[in-house]
């Protein structure tokens, strides 16, 4: 019976010597603290995703009521239509603090006394990755967050249609002359200018065109120029340009415009769906809290890949550590979704930091090391004597 005593005795005067650190997980935020230490963070994941939308312009050429009189050419637009489509997502995710998962790390007296180093390994932000190793600290992450690429609608595309919209009008008058019984009848001409009807305008453009297509036969069948190293390419694209210009008078253009936008979603275990944004293929992107469209939702469905040990965890956790133990996280796998009219525009498999699980580890003499975008620990040496 003494001997047991005297075993359990020992075992407690030894504790102190172990318990060098105490780690408070930061609850009360109005509490103070009077003992020497430093806070840490445990990281939480942040989801961007920038989706790209095309806006298509379909505008009718000023002549498009002539291009099967004069062109041959059906089924040309007549009316001028909007759509917009959804082109891509990227998903970019990032770590940052987690404001609900602050750590305050009590160095005791007794490891201030002592010449052994404490050393504790954080990023930028303040999120853990290391205790008592010596491997790089990382930096923070950068993320970038672009405006709306709206392009500047460009009516320049018909340049052509008010070219020689004038004509030189010549009106013939006759004056009669009377000298005795001698009647003589003079001619006087009368110019003037006056603009052109719509149907002359286009049978000019109609002429024209029709004098592109007979130069760029005489050139490329070699009749007019002699090729002088890319010249004679040079001078067919050019031609091919201009009859491709005055042709949109009676066909009309395609204009299209690409606008990119970046939302943030941070997911929660509480709340993995939300509507993102809405979408109109006519009006495009609204925001979520306005009328119109469809909404595009994220949807994340974790894969349960920590439930077999959460009952081990929590009872685990409810054993306040004695001492020398770091907190850190056990991170979960989720499939995401982004839905939009039922069907999936973008899947992906991530790992999420706050959906899964924080427990404790202790902390021996070699270190250990953890994953600074998850909090998962990537590193942990154990000496065993």
């Amino acid at each position: 019976m003494y001997k047991q005593l005297l075993a359990l005795l020992g075992v407690f005067l030894l504790l102190p010597s172990f318990a060098q650190i105490r780690v408070v997980h930061v609850e009360d935020r109005a509490a103070q603290s009077t003992v020497p230490g430093v806070y840490y963070a445990l990281p939480k994941t942040y989801l961007k995703f920038d989706v790209t939308v095309v806006k298509t312009e379909a505008v009718p050429g000023p002549y498009h009521e002539f291009a099967e009189e004069m062109l041959g050419l059906e089924d040309v637009p007549y009316s001028g239509s909007v759509e917009f489509s959804i082109r891509d997502v990227i998903l970019e995710d990032f770590a940052r603090p987690d404001p609900e998962q602050f750590y305050f790390v009590e160095y005791g007296e007794k490891a201030l006394k002592e010449e052994r180093q404490l050393l504790l390994s954080l990023s930028e932000a303040g999120m853990i990755t290391g205790f008592n190793t010596t491997g790089e600290t990382p930096a923070s992450q950068n993320v970038t967050f672009p405006q709306d690429l709206s392009g500047t609608d460009d009516y320049s595309y018909f340049r052509y249609v008010a070219e020689s919209n004038l004509y030189e009008k010549v009106d013939t008058m006759l004056r009669k002359i009377t000298i005795d019984t001698l009647t003589i009848e003079k001619e006087f001409y009368k110019t003037s200018w006056a603009q052109k009807a719509v149907r002359q305008k286009a049978r000019d453009a109609v002429d024209f065109l029709e004098r592109i297509r007979e130069n760029r036969f005489l050139l490329i069948s070699g009749y007019q120029e002699v090729n002088y190293g890319e010249s004679i390419k040079y001078m067919d694209e050019q031609l091919q340009r201009l009859e491709k210009e005055y042709l949109s008078l009676f066909t009309g253009v395609t204009i299209t415009t690409v606008y990119r936008h970046s939302y943030i979603f941070v997911p929660d275990k509480k709340e993995t769906t939300a509507v993102l944004f809405r979408f109109s293929s006519s009006r495009g992107v609204i925001p979520a809290g306005q009328s119109g469209g469809e909404n595009v939702s994220v949807e994340i469905i974790p894969t349960g890949s920590s439930e077999k040990i959460a009952a081990f965890v929590q009872s685990k956790n409810k054993q306040n550590p004695l001492g020398n133990s770091i907190y850190y996280r056990i991170p979960e796998f989720a499939d995401l979704k982004l839905v939009y009219r039922g069907e999936g525009l973008f899947k992906s498999n991530l790992q999420i930091s706050q959906l899964g699980l924080v427990t404790y580890a202790p902390v021996y003499e070699p270190g250990i090391e953890f994953y600074p975008e998850t909090g998962g620990v990537k590193k942990m040496n154990i000496e065993v004597k």
